[in-house]
Parts: structure tokens; C-alpha cells; sequence
């Protein structure tokens, strides 16, 4: 009986643990999305929804190492739970495991599953995949083509692109390629642009490109079209010259008188001289010069203008303020102006001390007498103004009377004193006779000799300034650097100007002295 008891107690036990054993246990499986994810800051993960069976009254929790940044929700008698979310901006990158726990309340028992979240850098969202971010090139050539890959930017933009490249995005490729040819027209140059991307809106990466360009190697060149050697005579326009020009950055002129009119047009790429030389140039021959620069090399244009004085008489006259002035001593006069026609040149002579000078307006063809009068000047002046022409001179006369007591009492001092010594000079002159005329025949005589005059040239303006000349100089020549006589003229005083007209290097003989200047 004991037996049969003990039997039916372990049947009963077996059976109660036969019956925890086979409760059903709940399973958790996949319904929809991706158990492995790679995703960006800032991105919002694919939805991962489970499904959960075998189990009545179920509760969930969220094990993840990304706490805070998922949620999840569930629903159909909490058969079902969806989790999904957005990773936060300032998440590490690294791989991050996500695990989703169903219980049941009822039986206590429960059932888990989990996937992986892969979170990149920033930085790995937008990349340079091909090409180089420095590179040389030739005008009209095509730069080797930059291209960057991307997972993910907010947008972007390129500061500076040059002329002649664009950018193009690709979102089935998910490229942005910057590409084309430089323009045939860019010089040596460096060009800096920058490819600006919003990866996020506030996060963002620049791309410095550099390019380095060499322009394509041209031949500068400029020539006359004719006309470029000609005759004409002082005061007459010059046949038109033009000139054609190729690939220049610049044009350099010399030695064109400024009454010539130069005309560019840049469009056709030609050069036009014209106008008149002024009647005031003498027999002379004149080189011009137009250099023109380029990248590779300069070119130069030569006209040569064989130049004949304007024939006629040389003319001066009287045009304003009085030619008879009386004036004290340290005072300026009126001023007197004088017309002129066909002068190459103006000289005032006798002109007393002070600061009197003959000023010459080659535009208005005047020539005028004026400043002061030294403080100790004193009696009548017999001024000259003389018009220098090729053919002839001409001659306008100015009487300055100056009026200076103090002058006047030390001359009457003078007469005396010279009257008390004449009796003992009359005296004194057989002897001093004698001695006259041995002195000639001495030792210490000195012979008479003809000095070269000494003189000094200054520029100023488009004239030589002439100063310093001794009475023995008869005349002066003025010469080109080739030795063509450009100028010739009298010396009448020791100072005077030589008016030229254009810049250049002259050379001036004045007797036997020969003196170089350069006039800017």
C-alpha cells in the first residue's frame, strides 16, 4: 500500500514537471528593416519592427548602448513593437548594439532580439574620391576632373570658380564632379576657389582648389601699314599712319611730338597716328618709336619723319603793355607781350639786373617781358627781344628807364673825387707810357688767347636752358645722337632757351665745347 502511495506521488510530480517544461516559450522575430545599419550624426535609423508570439500579456524594454536617442512603440495587443529614432549630432562614431526585451507578465517568462547601429564620422560623409585639389594646366586645356563621393550634406556651394569650369551632382552615382577647360584668354595666373559643404546646417567642411595657369606661348607683333617714312613741312599734318598690332599687354611710345593725335582701337587691334608737327621744328629727321609689349616678346614700330622748316619770314611785334616804362629801382615792370610768327627760338638781350626775363608760350606764340628790377640798377636799358627763325631774325626793342637816388648821389661823389685826380694821373703819364710799353715786351706779359666758351645746359619742359655762354661764342648748333643738325641759332646773351619740342638726348656745340642733355 506504502509502494502504491509513493508511486502515485512521483507520477503526480512527474506530470507537474512534465507540465513547466512544456509551457510554450515566446519568440521575438523580425517583421521589417535591417538588423544592421550604418548611419551618419544627425540621421534618422530605418524602422525595425518584431513580432512577438507565444506570449499573452507582454511588456518591452529598450537595452541600447545609444540611450535616450531611440524609442518604440507597439500595438495589435502588444504583439508587435517598432523601434526607431534619430541618432544624436554629437554621437561618437562607432558600432553601437541595440537589444529589445519582450515579457511575459503572465507566465514571467520572456524573449529578447537585437541588431547593430554603425554611426560614421561626419567627415566620411563627403569625400574626395578623384583628382588632385592643386594642379597645373594650359590655357584652353581641361583640368583633370575632381570628383567627390557622398553619403549625406544639407547642400553646398563653390566660391570663385573660373571661368570656363563647372560643377555637376550625380545623385544616382552620388558624385559632385567639378570639371571643363580654362578659357584660351587667361594669362599666368593663380586661381584659389573653394567647395563649401553643409553637411549639416551647422556643421560644415571646405575644399581649397588651387590652379595653376600658364597662358598659351603668342607672338607679339606691330608693324606700319605704310606711310611710315614721309617728308613734311613744319606745321603740316602727317600723312595718317596705322599701325596693326597681335597678342600685346601694352604699348610704350617715344619720341611722338604731343600734337600728334594717337587713336587705339582695340577691337580691329590697330594704331592711329595723326595730327600736325608743330611749324616751330626745324630741318631735322625724327624717329618714333612704339614698342609693344607682349607675354613671350616685344615688337617695335619705326616712322621716320623727314621734316622741312615751315618757309617764311620770321616775325615779332608789339601785342599789349608799354614798351617805354619808367621804374624805381627793385620794382617789377608791366608786363609787355610780344606776337610772334615762325620763331624757333627767343632771346632777350641787355635786359638789366634783376629778375627780368623774355618768357616764351609756344601754344599762344607770345613771348613777354617781365619781373623786377635789381635794387641797384640805375639809368636807361635798351632791351632787345629777338624772334630766331630759319630765314630770317627779327627784333622788338623795350626802353626800361630806372630810377635810383642813391645811385645817383654816389656817381656825383664819384665825378668828383675823378676830377681832383686828373692833374696828377696827366702828370704821371709819360711814365706811365714807358712803362705801357715795355710791359709788352716783359717777362709776365700775357699773350692774348681765344678761349672755348664755357657753358651749362639744363631741360626744362621740352627745352634746353642755356646759361653761362661767354661773349666769344658766335653761334650754336644743336645735333641728334646721330649727328643730324637739328637746331642752329646766334648766341646773342649768355643765357637763353633752345625750345625742342619732343624728349630725347641732344647734343649742343657752342664754338669748340660740345655738352650732351636729356630732355624728358
Amino acid at each position: 500500500m506504502k509502494r502504491l502511495i509513493v508511486l502515485i506521488s512521483l507520477l503526480l510530480m512527474a506530470t507537474a514537471a512534465m507540465g513547466q517544461t512544456d509551457k510554450p516559450q515566446p519568440k521575438m522575430n523580425l517583421r521589417m528593416g535591417s538588423t544592421q545599419q550604418t548611419v551618419f550624426p544627425g540621421d534618422t535609423i530605418e524602422p525595425v519592427v518584431f513580432v512577438v508570439e507565444g506570449a499573452h500579456v507582454v511588456e518591452y524594454t529598450l537595452l541600447d548602448s545609444l540611450t535616450g536617442v531611440f524609442e518604440y512603440n507597439d500595438w495589435v495587443e502588444k504583439s508587435l513593437a517598432t523601434v526607431s529614432g534619430t541618432v544624436a549630432t554629437d554621437t561618437d562614431p562607432g558600432k553601437y548594439l541595440i537589444e529589445i526585451l519582450a515579457t511575459d507578465t503572465i507566465n514571467g517568462i520572456s524573449a529578447n532580439s537585437m541588431f547593430y547601429i554603425t554611426v560614421l564620422s561626419l567627415k566620411d560623409a563627403f569625400v574626395l574620391s578623384g583628382g588632385n585639389l592643386k594642379q597645373n594646366v594650359m590655357a584652353g586645356d581641361s583640368i583633370e576632373p575632381i570628383v567627390f563621393d557622398y553619403q549625406k550634406f544639407h547642400n553646398y556651394r563653390i566660391d570663385n570658380l573660373p571661368s570656363g569650369l563647372i560643377d555637376k551632382k550625380d545623385t544616382n552615382s552620388k558624385t559632385i564632379t567639378i570639371e571643363g577647360a580654362v578659357e584660351d584668354s587667361h594669362k599666368d595666373e593663380k586661381y584659389t576657389f573653394a567647395l563649401v559643404v553643409y553637411l549639416t546646417e551647422r556643421d560644415s567642411v571646405v575644399y581649397n582648389i588651387e590652379l595653376e595657369v600658364e597662358h598659351i606661348p603668342v607672338v607679339t607683333s606691330i608693324k606700319a601699314l605704310g606711310n611710315d617714312s614721309q617728308v613734311v613741312v613744319a606745321g603740316d599734318s602727317i600723312k595718317p599712319i596705322t599701325l596693326k598690332y597681335e597678342n600685346i599687354t601694352d604699348l610704350h611710345f617715344k619720341d611722338i611730338p604731343k600734337t600728334l593725335d594717337p587713336y587705339d582701337d582695340p577691337e580691329a587691334k590697330t594704331f592711329l597716328l595723326q595730327g600736325a608737327i608743330p611749324e616751330d621744328f626745324g630741318d631735322s629727321t625724327l624717329v618714333m618709336s612704339i614698342c609693344a609689349k607682349g607675354l613671350d616678346n616685344n615688337d617695335t614700330a619705326f616712322i621716320k619723319l623727314m621734316i622741312k622748316h615751315k618757309p617764311g619770314e620770321t616775325k615779332i611785334k608789339h601785342a599789349s603793355g608799354k614798351t617805354t616804362q619808367t621804374v624805381n629801382a627793385g620794382d617789377s615792370i608791366e608786363p609787355i607781350v610780344f606776337k610772334y610768327e615762325l620763331a624757333m627760338n627767343a632771346l632777350g638781350l641787355n635786359f638789366p639786373k634783376g629778375t627780368l626775363v623774355a618768357e616764351r608760350d609756344t601754344k599762344a606764340k607770345t613771348i613777354t617781358v617781365k619781373g623786377a628790377v635789381s635794387k641797384k640798377a640805375s639809368g636807361e636799358y635798351n632791351i632787345k627781344v629777338v624772334a630766331e627763325g630759319y630765314e630770317n631774325n627779327d627784333t622788338a626793342k623795350v626802353k626800361i628807364i630806372v630810377k635810383n637816388p642813391e645811385a645817383t648821389s654816389s656817381s656825383s661823389v664819384a665825378k668828383s673825387s675823378s676830377s681832383k685826380s686828373k692833374s696828377s694821373s696827366s702828370a704821371k703819364s709819360g711814365s706811365s707810357t714807358k712803362s705801357s710799353s715795355s710791359s709788352k715786351k716783359g717777362k709776365n706779359a700775357l699773350p692774348a688767347v681765344a678761349v672755348a666758351p664755357q657753358f651749362m645746359l639744363s631741360a626744362v619742359g621740352r627745352d634746353i636752358q642755356v646759361s653761362g655762354v661767354s661773349e666769344l661764342a658766335p653761334s650754336y648748333t644743336v645735333f641728334d645722337m646721330q649727328g643730324h643738325v637739328l637746331r642752329k641759332g646766334d648766341v646773342h646773351s649768355s643765357s637763353f632757351t633752345i625750345p625742342m619740342g619732343n624728349a630725347g638726348n641732344y647734343l649742343v656745340r657752342i664754338g669748340s665745347r660740345v655738352h650732351c642733355v636729356s630732355v624728358k
